[in-house]
Parts: structure tokens; C-alpha cells; sequence
């Protein structure tokens, strides 16, 4: 019993020694590296304490990594329900373009030919990041089209730095202005019979790049605008599960904007809505001056 006894004590000892090196040598300088990465994990005091904090962003880290791939699928999703054979349907609306030429009426052509564009780029391309400049070029096109819709009713002002060539060049989200230009007319404009006006102002400051685009709609009320900003705010890994049924037709395609710019450039970023009614509306999009787009 003695001997079986000393063998014991004797490998708790190699154990705690074994264990007391491997936290010198491996779990100190871990611990050390995980800190510098991430400064929020300071504020641990005990072991414990670390391990629990680590642990939460872990999780925090994977449930961001599953959100950015469950929107990554739903966009895909969506775009495939617009692929039914998206070359047939360029063929037909050249087609239908070289027909209304032939037949002398140039404003069909020109609508086809809009429409064509528009579609070749919502559908076709496949890249995540453009520059602004084309989906300044989308927008364009897309008024073009709402104005054989209402007769010209719109006027479209741009207004940037003209002495910053590099505007134009900057990456930003496919589709982030479409929607909100869309939310301009539908929601604005349309009640209007005059002197509708839409305005993208582009300006930068140390930090930020901002696209802010308003119009001189109708505006809305304080609590549908409250409720908006609200959900901007809110869980990005909850996308459109906030927003009340009541605001559902005027809040998704923007917070779906929003929630696509904050999974890809950070929290910080995102939507920010002003309205005042009978006045109207401004969607400020707010992003990082400096970005370079995963290659």
C-alpha cells in the first residue's frame, strides 16, 4: 500500500509540474496573443473569466460567419428565380428594340433597350462589390425607365466633389441604391403631380464616405421613422424578423441595404433615415473612407 501509494503522489506531482509548464509555455502566450486581438477580453480578471468571454465571442464570431452565409444564399436564391434563361430574355427585348425601330417609334426602343441594360446588370453580373459609379449608372437607367412611367414626372440631381476623380471609382455593395431610389418614387414621389425631385449628394470626411440620397416627397410620420432607424439598429442576424407589419412595404428593401453593409463593412456602418412629412425624405448611407474589397 505504501509503494502503490507513493506511485500515485509521485505522477500527481509529474502531472501538476507537466501542467504548471504546458501554462507557462502554451496558455500564457495564447491567452497573450488573444488579448492583442481582441482588446474587449482585458477586462478579464480570472482564468475563468477569460475562458467564458472567449468563448461568447466565439460564438458571436460563428453566428455572424452562418449570417453572412444564410443572406449569401437567400441572394442567390432570389437571383435564380430571376434566371429563367436570362439570355432568351435579352434576345427578345433586342428583338422587340429592333422592331420598334424599324416601326419608327424610338421611345419604345429606347424603354426596351433601358429595361435590357437594367436587367444585364441586377442579373448577370455576378460580382458582390461595384464601383459607384456603376450603380450610379443603374440608377440612371432605372429613372429612365419610371419616367415613360410617369410621363417625366422626376428630376434627378447628382451632386459630388467634381475635384475628387477617385469618387466615382469607390467599391460599394451592388444594389444599394436602386432600392432606395425605388423607396424615393413608390413611397415619396408618386402621391405627387409636380416637381418631383431626387438628389444623390456624395461627400467625404476623415473617416467616412457618405451617399446620401433624398427627395421632396410626402416624408413620414415620427413613428414610422422611429421604428425604421430602430430596426437598422437592431440584430443584423435577424434581418427583416422586427419590422412591424404595418411599415413592412416601405422598411425591406432598405433594411435589407443596411443589413448587407454592416456584414460586410462592420456595425458602424449602415442606414440612417430623416424624414419630416410634407417636406420629405433623406437615406443617408454612411461607409468607410478607406476599404479594399476581398479579391
Amino acid at each position: 500500500m505504501l509503494f502503490v501509494t507513493a506511485i500515485i503522489a509521485l505522477a500527481e506531482g509529474i502531472l501538476l509540474v507537466w501542467i504548471f509548464c504546458s501554462y507557462r509555455r502554451y496558455i500564457i502566450p495564447f491567452i497573450k496573443r488573444l488579448r492583442r486581438a481582441d482588446p474587449s477580453l482585458e477586462q478579464a480578471v480570472t482564468i475563468p473569466q477569460f475562458l467564458e468571454l472567449a468563448a461568447n465571442k466565439f460564438t458571436a464570431y460563428t453566428d455572424k460567419d452562418n449570417a453572412t452565409h444564410l443572406l449569401k444564399v437567400q441572394a442567390e436564391l432570389d437571383a435564380m428565380q430571376s434566371q429563367i434563361n436570362p439570355h432568351f430574355l435579352y434576345n427578345t427585348l433586342d428583338s422587340i428594340r429592333g422592331q420598334a425601330l424599324e416601326d419608327g417609334s424610338p421611345t419604345t426602343a429606347e424603354m426596351t433597350g433601358a429595361l435590357s441594360s437594367l436587367f444585364r446588370y441586377t442579373v448577370s453580373q455576378k460580382k458582390e462589390i461595384v464601383t459607384l459609379e456603376d450603380e450610379i449608372k443603374c440608377v440612371e437607367t432605372y429613372i429612365q425607365i419610371q419616367q415613360y412611367r410617369y410621363q417625366n414626372k422626376f428630376r434627378l440631381i447628382k451632386a459630388y466633389d467634381s475635384a475628387d476623380d477617385m469618387l466615382m471609382e469607390y467599391p460599394v455593395p451592388k444594389l444599394v441604391l436602386q432600392p432606395i431610389i425605388e423607396n424615393c418614387i413608390y413611397h415619396g414621389l408618386r402621391q405627387k403631380s409636380e416637381n418631383c425631385v431626387i438628389k444623390i449628394h456624395i461627400y467625404t470626411t476623415q473617416a467616412h464616405f457618405f451617399i446620401s440620397v433624398s427627395d421632396n416627397g410626402v416624408g413620414m410620420d415620427k413613428a414610422r421613422l422611429k421604428h425604421m432607424n430602430d430596426c437598422f439598429q437592431g440584430d443584423v442576424y435577424t434581418v427583416n424578423q422586427g419590422i412591424d407589419s404595418k411599415y413592412h412595404s416601405t422598411g425591406v428593401a432598405l433594411i435589407n441595404v443596411n443589413s448587407r453593409i454592416r456584414l460586410i463593412y462592420g456595425d458602424n456602418y449602415g442606414l440612417t433615415v430623416y424624414s419630416s412629412p410634407g417636406i420629405g425624405t433623406e437615406t443617408l448611407i454612411t461607409l468607410p473612407l478607406h476599404y479594399e474589397p476581398a479579391t
